[in-house]
């Protein structure tokens, strides 16, 4: 029987003990990918530097700014973020609604007459302005957040850079996700002892997962997965034991939503080996297994569901 190393023991807990708050987090982060699908990091940041820059409300709006007091960042609600798009979307289909004038600031006179109809227009979505549980200063704020993150985006459609930063998000987005299926299926897998989940846990990381490639722009046809060239068959066989003992315990409503993922070989990816790669994990350690290796290779084969 292979002793229990008792640091893979203490990683393997702990491992196992967060991976419920991974779930919470990739949760998390899918709704914002979502919800902010049109904006990235650097438009966050253009805005975030807009408000540090503001130095007080103006009197009037299209005025200049009064100088000497320091703006209080206002929070905006993501439901009221999304309903002023919503609306702004609806409105920028009749012909008598122009949008944002990109050439002008936001505080322009033509821009508050644009603010001026999409607020009326969020009072009337929401059944009234009597109705509405937004400020004035929030839905304001809103329309100036999305007047940067569309102009962000017109400049990075216009400079070709805006579909590579949104595919770059996606990927980003598609191994966390696969990272926290491994981690939540590392508990699942009941035929493995202690001392295999803490050598797998070791190698949950981003480091260890392949990006996936779609081959459309949507998201929704299929994920071709690349070809980690380092990685060995032993780190490929647990990756499939893990993805298989997710699967078995998905739900109908999952399986229905999950995309099918296609392995090419020929499509290599060109990621670094982490340093600190375990022996067992990287394809040199084919040419030479340990009988604790085998050992372990033996239980993931004799044990198979």
């Amino acid at each position: 029987m292979a002793v229990i190393n008792d640091d893979r023991v203490i990683l393997l807990e702990e491992t196992l003990k967060t991976n419920r708050e991974m779930i919470e987090e990739n949760k998390l982060l899918r709704d914002q990918l979502k919800a902010k699908e049109e904006e990235n990091s650097k438009v966050l940041q253009d805005v975030l530097k807009e408000l540090r820059d503001l130095k007080g409300n103006p009197q009037q709006r299209g005025e200049p700014r009064s100088r000497g007091r320091k703006t209080k960042k206002v929070q905006v609600p993501p439901t009221c973020r999304r309903t002023l798009r919503k609306v702004f979307s609806a409105l920028s289909a009749k012909e008598d609604f122009e949008g944002f004038k990109y050439e002008e600031s936001v505080d322009s006179v033509t821009n508050v007459e644009v603010l001026g109809r999409v607020k009326n227009e969020v009072y009337h979505y929401v059944g009234g302005q009597d109705r509405c549980t937004w400020s004035d200063a929030q839905i304001e704020e809103a329309f100036r957040r999305y007047f940067l993150s569309s102009h962000e985006k017109q400049r990075k459609t216009n400079s070709g850079t805006y579909d590579l930063h949104k595919q770059k998000c996606r990927r980003q987005g598609r191994k966390r996700e696969k990272l926290t299926r491994r981690t939540v299926a590392l508990e699942k897998v009941k035929n493995w002892d202690k001392n295999l989940k803490g050598k797998v846990a070791e190698v949950l990381t981003d480091e260890y997962m392949s990006s996936e490639e779609s081959s459309m722009e949507d998201d929704s046809a299929v994920y071709v997965i690349k070809t980690i060239p380092w990685e060995s068959s032993k780190l490929k066989k647990r990756k499939r034991k893990l993805d298989r003992a997710y699967e078995k315990s998905s739900g109908k409503r999952s399986k229905q939503r999950s995309v099918k993922r296609v392995r090419k070989d020929e499509i290599i990816s060109l990621r670094e080996k982490p340093d600190n790669c375990p022996k067992w994990a990287c394809v040199i350690q084919n040419l030479d297994n340990t009988n604790d290796e085998n050992n372990d290779e033996n239980n993931d084969e004799n044990n198979e569901d």
